[in-house]
């Protein structure tokens, strides 16, 4: 009984595409990680011009791949890179219940203007979604499938390869299945001519299926490689890649060339096709077609070694790229060798229409180069381009290429951050004529000459040496995850004197990245702020900080309500108690802010404070002198928000009032100049000299009197008038009633011209509806719909006079302000709940009517839960929670909010991410303020329950994108393993570098047969073991291992030297399994090594350094050793095909105590206690007992089936004994150890209880004791035995657990599942019960599925009404129950 829990999603991009999706004038790019789909918009952000005006005009241009031609498009990119950056600003997500194989777009007839996109899921099935304006969300349009087609008609039907692609001219898609062929046929408009020629409305967008296998397009075609469909073409024309006798690379001598490429031409009204180009003899190793559009047309064919470009006509011309393609092909081509380009893994894309870009594995950068006679292209010669061209782009493995509009390109890499960038070029006038002549080409010649062919015009190669690529934007990926460990990062108890507040928090440390991207992602379950400097209280409850002219914190105000006193300081001074006469200290103080007042000239510039206390709303300057004041005597304040010089408070007798502060300047003679607040005129100056030198400054001006006033504006008489109780309330400048649809009659309410903020009144009632309106209302008052409910779409009406309801407030505190940072900010409306839950809704225009509405953002962000009805969760809300808005924080200048309570919390987004809410540190905070000071820039002062102030900056390498904050160690080469050193605090990797391969055997002898003659041989790889010290997240010691051995295996283990069982002496220390890299023909070996951490005295200056490796025991192996493990204080190795236990002892040697033998090739080793778990590439898990008196180990189970375990580990529950496998096809298997169950034969048989789809390829496990939340309450019986879970992390980025939970629980989110599988709408129309369990899921006898916590927690998504109706059905008080099993599995 176990949940399965994906806390972090993939960040990988694997898939992405350029289409009209939401927007019909520009592009959107649609990315695909795994089982994410994300739609961002390609924005504009105005930027200082900060250009040295000595510097020569740049241009973004595609000329620059060429010898400077001036065309209209290059023109309109240009002013890309002066006044605005491009960004990725993110419209939406969602989580599919299946795996994105492939994305392609399709203009269909319904709607002309906007792309709808084919999304294709692991299964043989894809999904045609479009973008409804109305529900600003993807709707699905239809859903085809045809698996049980392929089924029934392959014989392979488990292994079974897709592609999904669709004619550019969007008559047809065509999905690939193996050697099968689906083609669904798009209908086009049909011209009627006796409607002079009008086009006849077809509401079917598409007509049947239908299926053709390889053989029915052409006899010879055995295996398909690749297709494509092709531009230029008037019909569908489909280009297949195949081969029809397999070769490999060792069978060269006797079969080349055995790759064939035809074009067809589709009939799909007929359903046939006829070939019209067809070329022979191609490479073997020939994979890939890419499709060109105009001008170029025709497609290039990728192999390993060559390129080949076949154009519209037919003619085939390739190019070689390094030497093994004259030694692998027959193939006629142009010789480049000396470029020496290994073209497997690379991308290559097509941009500003007539130029080629290629991208290799490492990221190197090489441009083709086209001649086009007569409408004819033929690819010239490629080009390196200079690597300080990009220096600004670190690309590792990029996987797709996407031209999303001309301008802005996007490449997504598997191995780095995924990149958005564009070109910046010299404008480069000149042109070639064939004469080899240079001659000036203006931008008139060239715009006359677009429609004309260059014959005149040579492409030279030397164009590029103009050109740089800019990166504009990017994604954040920490894959491909190879390992990861858990650990502290924190190496200091105490920061400024007072405790650290992340002290101990365990991390994950994992390793990711390839090549020059490689690095340590600290995935941290808090945010770690930097802590610059502390104050302590005896008394505090709130503060705030006021800013002065400059933007620095100038006073620090705090109250208490114990003491009921307010106290104020100078943060420049020291913090220093300052004292006003006017100003009020002996009170509780509810609130302070700063609004505008008014200079001598009669402009807003002076700063006037606002202090508001149960009783008095006052008024000061910045001096802290009293200006006015209003009294609120025998109505005391409850709630006040401010903004700029208004004031919205809500009072206990339920009423609220709106205060409007304004100053009026008023000129008066010399001698009647009196003071603001009407009191007499201020003493004579004493004769000093600086009086009379401030007296004749005086007489200089002309003397005015300023009348300060505090006006009430009032409200709506449907407001004034009837019995609404008012709880809360805010004030934001929004549009959101500039126009509004009342719902009837289809009238829609002009309130406001487009564009243009007006300020608005939002109010909470007592019966938990928020009505809002203008201050210019005219008697119109609005409420959000269903508000109360918590529905997924609050829309805007007018409010209904008399619509009076029930009073029940649980609606505490509400927000509407903008959220993100620097780039990009969006309004949210933030609902606090009495139990401390954060309900967040977004504001967005409906484009079609042009109204607003908010729609809720917690299920599809995957948002942080914070709290719980019905007071499940009373715990949280032990300390008084408030929503506190932070303005400018950290280097993004991030608008935010923050949460205080027993668990605080930041609300963030960032402009390429959704909002997310962190957990600020695990202390209590009681109060939030913004602090800038010289030594805390843009920061935070957060105070905690022991009074204590701490002001903190927020490292500017922290990333908000995720659900957890990450900080990235770059380490600059791919890691392999990782493990944290307890005892030192510090960090060990192992790397792997690529080394040249020295070809020889045993005894040091060149192989026979090895070609020498090959300038670059082949690459083998090399480890390195680095330690990380977390003081500067610097390596401070290394070593090198010998050529081609690698460290397989490194992890921190405490070992016994003792021999005497009475007494243990326990150290911990690194152990190491090394493998020797070597060719097939020569037996493997490997290297057991053990490394101790010892303190040392730091270098000078540098604290850091006060750790290095020394070495304890090494030892040769005869067997790679694949696996190490501890079990009972010895270690474990993999070697070869045995399991060998080993003892360290006191002399510092390492006996073999025991050892077991393995089936094929370990993968994995797991202890727990005295057990051990065994895996295998091939046969699964072992279960192994280890006994040390006598030495021996037992094996005690295992399981049958043919499992290839990638990573398994142990999951306990109720002392109940469980293991978890990851297997190379994305499934978990669940299996028990149970010897009292008859079907085990008394233990021997592992029985397996659950299979369970992931959709992504685990690399590692580790188990931990399980975290609670909550315990129930005293009066309910729950067993709360000692239980461990298991996080494991997949390769694209992402990360889950594996958590146990009670039969209760079990039964209570089983029926919520199903429920939710049965009875709502999912994504693209797919199925998650057929997404994560096997079709014959009931085959496995006493089979308890392992749960789905991401489709559970959509019951978050619900309303209120619908929540309670479906866990109604569980019985009594099993809403609070549910909410606490939310709460207990989302912990970390």
């Amino acid at each position: 009984m176990d949940v399965y829990h994906q806390f972090l999603e993939p960040t990988v991009c694997t898939h992405s595409l350029s289409a009209n999706f939401t927007n019909s004038v520009k592009n959107d790019l649609i990315i695909a990680k795994g089982t994410l789909l994300q739609i961002f918009e390609v924005i504009n952000v105005t930027i200082e011009n900060k250009q040295d005006e000595e510097q020569p005009d740049l241009e973004l241009n595609g000329a620059a791949f060429g010898i400077g031609e001036i065309n209209e498009d290059a023109l309109n990119v240009a002013a890309i890179d002066f006044s605005q950056n491009v960004k990725l600003s993110l419209v939406a997500e969602y989580k599919l219940d299946g795996l994105v194989t492939d994305l392609c777009k399709i203009r269909t007839i319904e709607d002309s203007h906007h792309d709808y996109v084919l999304v294709a899921t692991k299964g043989v099935k894809f999904s045609m979604i479009k973008w409804d304006q109305s529900s600003n969300s993807i709707s699905t349009v239809s859903l085809h499938h045809y698996k049980k087609i392929v089924e029934n008609s392959l014989i392979d039907k488990f292994n079974v390869d897709t592609k999904l692609i669709a004619d550019p001219n969007n008559h047809c898609s065509c999905l690939l299945a193996n050697e099968i062929l689906f083609f669904l046929p798009f209908l086009q408009h049909e011209v009627d001519e006796e409607l002079d020629g009008k086009f006849v409305e077809n509401k079917k967008l598409y007509s049947n299926t239908f299926l053709q296998f390889s053989n029915d397009l052409q006899p010879n075609i055995k295996t398909i490689i690749d297709i494509e469909f092709l531009h230029g073409y008037s019909e569908p024309t489909l280009a297949v890649l195949y081969t029809s006798f397999p070769t490999c690379t060792g069978a060269l001598p006797k079969a080349k060339d055995t790759v064939s490429l035809q074009v067809f031409s589709l009939n799909l009204q007929n359903k046939a096709s006829t070939s019209i180009i067809e070329v022979n003899n191609l490479p073997y190793d020939t994979d890939r077609i890419l499709p060109l559009s105009s001008p170029l047309n025709g497609c290039l064919l990728i192999g390993a070694n060559q390129i080949i470009h076949l154009n519209s006509m037919g003619t085939a011309k390739g190019i070689s790229c390094n030497l093994f393609a004259a030694k692998c092909s027959n193939f006629k081509l142009s010789d480049q060798s000396n470029l020496d380009l290994r073209l497997e893994k690379c991308v290559l894309g097509q941009v500003y229409n007539d130029k080629v870009i290629l991208i290799t594995e490492k990221g190197a950068f090489y441009a083709f180069s086209f001649d086009i006679v007569g409408g004819v292209s033929s690819i010239n010669e490629i080009q390196k381009i200079a690597a300080e061209k990009y220096q600004g782009l670190v690309l590792s493995l990029p996987t797709m290429f996407t031209n999303i509009d001309g301008k802005t390109f996007f490449i997504g890499c598997q191995g780095s951050d995924s990149v958005l960038f564009g070109s910046k070029a010299r404008l480069n006038t000149q042109n070639v004529d064939v004469n080899g002549k240079s001659k000036v080409i203006t931008e008139e010649d060239a715009l006359y000459e677009e429609d004309l062919y260059a014959d005149d015009i040579q492409n030279v190669a030397q164009g590029i040496d103009h050109i740089d690529f800019v990166k504009l934007d990017s994604l954040l990926n920490i894959g491909p995850i190879t390992n990861f460990t858990t650990g502290s990062i924190e190496y200091r108890s105490k920061l400024q004197g007072l405790p650290n507040p992340n002290w101990n928090d365990e991390c994950i440390i994992a390793a990711g990245g390839l090549h020059e991207s490689g690095q340590l992602s600290l995935i941290q379950p808090t945010i770690s702020p930097t802590v610059r400097s502390s104050l302590t209280f005896n008394n505090v409850e709130k503060l705030w900080t006021l800013e002065d002219e400059n933007g620095d914190s100038h006073y620090l105000i705090t109250t208490d309500s114990k003491k009921a006193n307010t106290e104020v300081f100078l943060v420049k001074q020291n913090y220093k108690h300052y004292s006003s006469k006017g100003f009020v200290t002996g009170t509780f103080t509810k609130h302070i802010a700063v609004i505008p007042g008014k200079d001598g000239t009669g402009s807003y510039g002076e700063s006037r404070i606002v202090q508001v206390t149960a009783e008095n709303v006052i008024l000061y300057d910045f001096k802290l002198k009293k200006l006015l004041s209003l009294s609120y005597e025998g109505d005391d304040i409850v709630s006040v928000d401010t903004f700029e010089n208004y004031m919205l408070i809500t009072k206990e007798s339920g009423m609220a009032d709106i205060l409007h502060y304004d100053e009026e300047i008023e000129a008066v003679e010399h001698g009647d100049k009196k003071e603001s607040d009407g009191e007499t005129s201020s003493k004579k100056s004493k004769t000093s000299k600086k009086g009379r030198k401030r007296r004749r400054k005086e007489e200089k001006m002309e003397a005015f009197r300023v009348n300060h006033k505090l006006d009430v504006i009032p409200l709506p008489k449907a407001l004034s008038q009837n019995d609404y109780i008012f709880i809360t309330g805010c004030i934001a400048n929004s549009d959101i009633l500039n126009k509004v649809d009342i719902g009837y009659n289809n009238i829609i309410l002009e309130n406001g011209e487009k564009g243009k903020k007006s300020l608005v009144f939002f109010l909470v009632t007592a019966e938990n509806s928020i009505v809002m309106f203008l201050e210019n209302h005219k008697e119109k008052v609005f409420k959000l719909s269903e508000a109360k409910d918590f529905s997924t779409f609050l829309n805007i009406e007018l409010i209904k006079v008399g619509e009076i309801g029930q009073p029940d407030p649980f609606i505490k505190q509400i927000t509407v302000s903008e959220i993100g940072d620097e780039i990009e900010k969006q309004v949210y409306l933030t609902i606090l709940t009495i139990g401390g839950e954060v309900i967040i809704y977004k504001q967005v225009l409906n484009k079609d009517s042009g109204t607003f509405q908010f729609i809720k953002d917690n299920y599809s962000a995957n948002i942080t839960i914070t709290g719980a009805p019905d007071n499940a969760y009373p715990q949280g809300t032990k300390l008084e929670r408030r929503l506190i808005k932070l303005n400018n924080i950290g280097d993004s200048k991030l608008s935010t909010l923050f949460v205080v309570g027993v668990k605080s919390f930041w609300i963030t987004k960032r402009h390429s991410s959704s909002i997310n809410i962190h957990q600020f540190t695990k202390l209590s905070t009681i109060s939030c303020a913004r602090f800038n000071t010289s030594r805390c820039k843009n920061g935070l002062m957060i105070i905690d329950t022991n009074k204590a102030a701490r002001m903190v900056e927020i490292p500017s390498n922290l990333e908000l994108s995720q659900r957890l904050p990450i900080r990235r160690v770059p380490v600059g080469c791919t890691i392999k393993c990782v493990a944290f050193h307890k005892a030192s605090r510090t960090f060990v990797v192992s790397t792997v570098e690529e080394t040249p391969y020295n070809c020889v055997d045993e005894e040091g002898n060149p192989i026979v047969g090895v070609d020498n003659t090959i300038n670059k041989p082949a690459s083998s790889f090399k480890s390195s073991i680095k330690l990380i010290s977390p003081i500067s997240w610097t390596v401070i010691d290394s070593f090198d291992l010998e050529d081609e051995h690698v460290c397989m295996s490194l992890k921190s283990m405490t070992l016994n030297t003792s021999r005497i069982p009475m007494f243990k002496n326990l150290k911990e220390y690194l152990v190491l399994g090394i493998s020797n890299y070597r060719m097939e023909d020569l037996a493997s070996n490997g290297q057991i090594r053990i490394v101790d951490v010892v303190d040392i005295i730091p270098e000078p200056g540098k604290p850091e350094t006060n750790h290095k490796f020394k070495d304890i025991f090494q030892d040769a192996t005869k067997g790679a050793v694949t696996s190490v493990s501890d079990i009972s204080g010895r270690f474990v190795i993999g070697q070869g095909q045995k399991i060998i236990v080993r003892d360290l002892q006191e002399d510092n040697t390492a006996l073999p105590v025991g050892f077991v033998d393995t089936p094929f090739y370990v993968s994995e080793t797991k202890s727990f206690q005295n057990l051990l778990l065994v895996g295998d590439s091939m046969h699964s898990v072992i279960l192994v007992g280890f006994d040390a008196e006598p030495y021996r180990m037992i094996s005690l189970g295992k399981d049958v089936a043919h499992v290839d375990v990638c990573a398994a580990d142990f999951v306990v529950f109720e002392g109940n004994l469980f293991i978890i496998i990851a297997d190379e096809d994305g499934m978990l298997h669940l299996i028990q150890y149970d010897p009292e169950d008859p079907a085990s034969m008394q233990g021997q048989r592992l029985l397996r209880r659950s299979i369970f789809k992931t959709n992504q390829y685990t690399t590692c496990m580790k188990m931990r004791e399980r975290k609670y939340v909550i315990k129930p309450p005293k009066n309910q019986f729950t067993n709360f035995s000692e239980a461990f879970e298991v996080v494991a992390a997949n390769s694209d980025g992402s990360f889950y657990k594996v958590t146990p939970i009670s039969e209760a629980t079990y039964r209570r989110l089983y029926v919520i599942q199903q429920q939710i599988f049965d009875q709502e709408n999912h994504k693209c129309g797919l199925n998650p019960r057929e997404n994560r369990y096997l079709s014959d899921q009931y085959s496995i006898p006493n089979q308890r599925l392992i749960l789905d916590f991401d489709n559970i927690r959509r019951f978050l998504e619900f309303d209120e009404i619908k929540k309670r109706d479906l866990v109604h059905k569980l019985g009594r008080n099993t809403y609070s129950e549910f909410y606490r099993d939310l709460l207990n599995l989302q912990e970390l």
